[in-house]
Order: structure tokens, then C-alpha cells, then sequence
């Protein structure tokens, strides 16, 4: 595709429908190795020591360094991620993601095999103004050489545009030579200040009316041109929520979300001079208010779970945004960041499920801020963002609860097709080369909701937004179930492990093993965990009511392949870099003569 090409530049930049824009062209081939390391250990808490800590641990070159881009704190560890940089300039989608706990131990998710030479010459600067002439972009944010990973054994030379406005573009644009090798449109589709403690009345769908009402789209329960009825005006219920009271006039905003009017048609945010906000459908003031609502209260139940900066700041929402377009996104173009909503079809403000949806794109933002991503970590935050509004809805009423954005979609009869959290897909017949990140948001979300329905709500989003702090540019399905793992072994000593597993098993998302999770067999038994994490190469994590002593680990036809002394505690970590891709049976003894087998698989 060349540069000089204006028709096909602007077909490729128009690329995107309403509801499920497709992923445009990325960089071919990934250079990372994803790999659960665990051997490091930090004694200064400091980013200058993480950083040092993985350059020692990746055994980098010296014309390598990190560069922090961003420092999160879940529940369970903090997070860093790194810029990969080579002789001072960055590597294009080739972040660092590395967590610490409280004793200091550092997980690093993936390290990069980073070749040494280096092909091509940086394109020229000029670029930038030509792309944003052909394509009408409003700004250049950012225009600076990078190098790209496009196969082989060698890094290319490239040029990296970011762009943006008017409002439905925010786009990066990678150049090699005079072509365009990477885009990745920056929007995220659906497919605090002040005493804001002033309590009001509201009427909302809760969570749509077709679910409240367990109706089919039909008959009086049609959007019909944003009418009201006697039908649709019946399933509006009352709820209390937060505003600000400001100079006599109770205004739609609170400490986690402001409505706005950033976008066309100009309709000026609800305001009162009594805390008293009961609307229908048919007045604009309703979707302000309907958003107000359900945006807080989903706030209030991460709050709840421990997650109060999830996002650290006021979003802002325009819910009569995009002229009248049947779309809505979330977009990092704007601090603070935005929520457009679009008023076509079904307004996408009067649906729970969409509000919530687009919302949870800025929670996954504020967890972990990728932007240059696959195809299939791309799937698996839509698939996130359908899980989190499945969820909420559920938790009100079970009608309909495996579809997503039934009144918005009116269950298939508006848009199609139907967004769904139950799958019976097999995820080794999956391709994630190719295509859009919708095709596959079914498999994954239906795992979390298989987790959900066993676990519950609370304890079933906890374990996914605590899990989300490890999200990468490129994680796949299986990293995400060991991640998730691996947080409730360090939020709840791996006692959901086996449920977590069996959900993602169950679509062969990981492998059909036993995982031997804190299973005690009798009296005196030793304790192993952290089997799957020990399949992606981290250690185990074996524990018991006497000393443990020795350690053997034999193949699966009883060859001895190697054996070394335990610490002599009661709790150790077993770790075993040299283990190949097998099955193995290992021996554990301890101080009384006593011993227990285990069967583990190394991936």
C-alpha cells in the first residue's frame, strides 16, 4: 500500500463498520517469549531496581534499555510496564509487563528475544503531514522513529504517526520504507473533584426494558423513534444515585463520571434545582440520567471488591454524541477520557449492557494500557467488556442473561449478530491471524461466565479485574486463565484454582490435567500449587506440616531425571528451568520419612 496511493490510503482508514470496526493490518510476527520468570528478587522497591532487575534477568546487550510507560497497584501486586528501547529508540508493540509482590519477588509475564541487526532507514518526517492531509486528521500526536519487528533475525527501521480527530478518528499509522506495515485504530468500540455526595432520585431501565419486562423485541417493545408507551413506561424503575449540587442546581456529575456535551447534536447535560430526575424515554434528559446511574453503581461495586482507581479519574460521557450514528467508544484522545454514544436504532445510552460494556473498556485501560495489540488480545477485552455487562445484568435478572445488549440490539432484530457469553466453541479450532476481534468474543466470555455462575458475581469479578493488571499487547486465551490462576492463588491460596481451570478447560483453552491445587489426601499430606504456572515455567509452590527434604522427578516411564534437597522448611519453592515440554511424576519427602507424588505438565 503506498503512500502515494490517496484512494486506497483512505479506503484502508475507512475501514470500520458502526458496530464492529475490523482490526486494520499489524506487524506480522511476535517477538516475545512469554514466559512466568520467577527467580528475581527485588530488595529495593524502587523503579530504578525493577528495571535493573529485568535487564539482569533478560541478560539484555548494552545498547538496551526500559523505559517505565506506566505503574499500577492491584490488590495482590504492583505492576510495570516497560518500553523496550534500542540505542534510544523504542520498539514498536514491544512492551515489558513485570508485577512485584510484598516480599519483593518479581514475575516478569514475557521477555523479548531481541535481535541485533538492524535494516532500512528511518522514512522521512514528512510522512505525517501527507497521511494527515489524505485522511483530514485534525493532529499529529506523536511522529518519531521506531524500530519494528516484522520476522527474521533483524529489526527494521520505521516511523510512527499517531493522529487524531475529528472525533471518530484516533489512529496510529507505522511506516516502513514508504508503505504501511501496522495501523491500530485507538478507539474502543461497543460491538475527581468537588462534594459529590448529594443523594438523588432517578428512574432507569435496569437493566433494559425488555429483560424487566422478560419480552421479545416486538409489538410495543420497539424503539419506534424513541417514542414512550404505556408498555415501555412501566418497566422504568426507581432508583437512588449521586449528583453534584452546585450553586442551587443538582448537576449530572459525581467523583466517577460527568455528562458532557462534547459531540453533535449540542445537547446541554441534565440539570434540577430538586433532587428529584423521573424521566421517560422520550426526553433526551432520561439517557443522561440512565448512564449517571448505572455508571455509578458499577463504580460503587469495584469499589466494593477493592479496586478504587479503576479508572483514577472523572470519565466524561456524551450520550447524544456522533450525530445520530448507531455507534458508541471509548477513546483515550481526551483527558480525561471520553465516552461517545450514539443516539441510532435503539439509543445506546438506555441499555445497561452498552453503558457498562463501552465503561469496562476504560477500567481494562486503567489496569493495564495497551494500544498496540493482537487480534486476539483485542477479542479477549471485547470478550471482557461483554463479560463485565453479562455480569451486572445478571446479577438483576437471569431472562435472557447470556445475550449481550438486548435492547440495544433488540435481541438480533436491529443489528446482528447477536453478541452472546455462552459458547460452545473449541478453541483449537480457533484462528487469530486474521479477521475482526468480534468473530470469537463468545468462547471467552463464556468461560468467565461458566466461573461466574459456580463462584458468584463478586468473587468471579474480583478474580477477572485482579487478573486484568497482567493483560500484555499480546495475550493470548491460556495466559489469561494462568494469570487468573495465579491471582487467586495470591489473593486466596489457589482455592478457585480447579474451578478456573475446569471453565477454561472445558473450551481446551489449557490442557485437560488434574491440577492437584491444595488438596490435602491425608493427615500429614504435602501441599502443591501453582501447577499451571509451573507448566508456563514458573515454580512450584509445595508446602507441608513437617520439613520438606528432597525432591525427585522422574519421566512418565519412571526415568529418574533429576533430584536435589529441599530447604528444610515447611513451605519451599521448587523451581526447574532445565524441564523440556512433557509430563513428569515428582517425588516430594519430607523429614518423617514421609512422601507424595504429583503428576505436573511443563508446556
Amino acid at each position: 500500500m503506498k503512500l502515494i496511493t490517496a484512494t486506497l490510503l483512505l479506503l484502508t482508514f475507512s475501514a470500520f463498520s458502526q458496530k464492529a470496526p475490523t482490526p486494520l493490518p499489524q506487524a506480522g510476527a511476535d517477538i516475545f517469549l512469554h514466559s512466568y520468570k520467577s527467580t528475581a528478587k527485588v530488595y529495593n522497591y524502587s523503579d530504578e531496581a525493577v528495571k535493573d532487575a529485568i535487564i539482569s534477568e533478560a541478560k539484555f546487550i548494552e545498547s538496551v534499555d526500559l523505559e517505565l510507560s506506566y505503574k499500577v497497584k492491584s490488590k495482590a501486586l504492583t505492576h510495570y510496564h516497560f518500553d523496550v528501547l534500542i540505542e534510544k529508540q523504542k520498539i514498536y508493540a514491544a512492551p515489558i509487563h513485570a508485577s512485584l509482590d510484598s516480599r519483593g519477588k518479581l514475575r516478569i509475564q514475557n521477555i523479548p528475544n531481541i535481535p541485533q541487526n538492524i535494516n532500512g532507514s528511518f522514512p522521512s518526517s514528512t510522512y505525517a503531514e501527507n497521511i494527515q492531509q489524505q485522511i483530514g486528521a485534525e493532529k499529529i500526536l506523536q511522529n518519531r522513529e521506531v524500530f519494528i519487528y516484522l520476522g527474521g533475525d533483524e529489526l527494521t527501521k520505521a516511523r510512527l504517526i499517531e493522529l487524531s480527530g475529528p472525533e471518530t478518528l484516533h489512529r496510529n499509522v507505522v511506516i516502513v520504507g514508504n508503505e504501511i506495515v501496522a495501523q491500530q485504530d485507538l478507539h474502543k468500540y461497543h460491538s475527581a473533584t468537588g462534594p459529590n455526595d448529594s443523594i438523588v432520585s432517578v428512574s432507569v431501565f435496569d437493566p433494559d426494558p425488555l429483560t424487566t419486562a422478560k419480552a421479545p423485541y416486538s409489538g410495543a417493545y420497539t424503539d419506534n423513534n424513541d417514542k414512550n408507551s404505556v408498555e415501555l413506561e412501566a418497566e422504568l424503575k426507581s432508583r437512588n444515585t449521586t449528583f453534584t449540587f452546585q450553586n442551587g442546581l443538582f448537576l449530572a456529575e459525581n467523583d466517577f463520571v460527568k455528562i458532557a456535551d462534547f459531540s453533535l447534536p449540542s445537547i446541554p447535560p441534565v440539570a434540577s434545582a430538586t433532587p428529584h430526575f423521573h424521566f421517560t424515554r422520550d426526553s433526551a434528559s432520561f439517557e443522561d440520567v440512565n448512564v449517571m446511574y448505572h455508571i455509578t453503581h458499577h463504580r460503587e461495586h469495584l469499589i466494593d471488591l477493592g479496586y478504587p482507581n479503576l479508572p483514577a479519574y472523572q470519565i466524561q460521557i456524551d450520550p447524544h454524541a456522533l450525530q445520530g450514528s448507531d455507534q458508541s467508544f471509548f477513546t483515550t484522545n481526551n483527558t480525561p477520557h471520553r465516552i461517545y454514544m450514539g443516539e441510532g436504532g435503539v439509543d445506546d445510552a438506555e441499555d445497561a449492557d452498552v453503558i457498562l460494556h463501552e465503561f469496562s473498556h476504560a477500567v481494562i485501560y486503567a489496569a493495564s494500557p495497551s494500544t498496540q495489540i493482537t487480534i486476539e488480545r483485542g477479542c479477549i477485552e471485547e470478550a471482557l467488556c461483554d463479560y463485565f455487562a453479562a455480569s451486572y445484568s445478571a446479577s438483576i435478572s437471569e431472562f435472557n442473561s447470556s445475550i449481550v445488549f438486548n435492547w440495544d440490539s433488540g435481541n438480533g432484530t436491529v443489528w446482528s449478530p447477536v453478541r452472546s457469553v455462552e459458547s460452545t466453541k473449541d478453541y483449537g479450532f480457533l484462528s487469530f491471524k486474521t479477521g475482526s476481534y468480534y468473530s470469537n468474543t463468545d468462547i471467552f466470555a463464556s468461560c468467565l461466565m461458566s466461573i461466574n455462575k459456580t463462584l458468584g458475581r463478586n468473587l468471579a469479578d474480583e478474580l477477572a479485574v485482579e487478573t486484568l493488571f497482567n493483560l500484555t499487547h499480546n495475550t493470548n486465551m491460556p495466559d489469561f486463565a494462568g494469570y487468573m490462576m495465579m491471582a487467586d492463588t495470591l489473593l486466596y491460596n489457589g482455592s478457585h484454582s480447579q474451578v478456573i481451570h475446569d471453565a477454561f478447560m472445558e473450551r481446551n483453552i489449557v490442557p485437560s490435567i488434574s491440577l492437584n491445587e491444595y488438596s490435602l489426601l491425608t493427615e500429614g499430606a504435602i501441599k502443591i500449587s501453582n501447577t499451571y504456572g509451573f507448566g508456563k515455567g514458573e515454580a512450584l509452590q509445595l508446602s507441608s506440616p513437617t520439613k520438606l527434604t528432597q525432591y525427585e522427578v522422574y519421566s512418565v516411564g519412571g526415568q529418574l531425571i533429576s533430584k536435589g534437597a529441599l530447604p528444610n522448611e515447611m513451605q519451599a519453592d521448587l523451581d526447574l528451568p532445565e524441564l523440556n515440554t512433557g509430563v513428569y511424576l515428582i517425588t516430594i519427602s519430607t523429614q518423617k520419612g514421609y512422601s507424595q507424588s504429583f503428576r505436573v505438565i511443563r508446556f
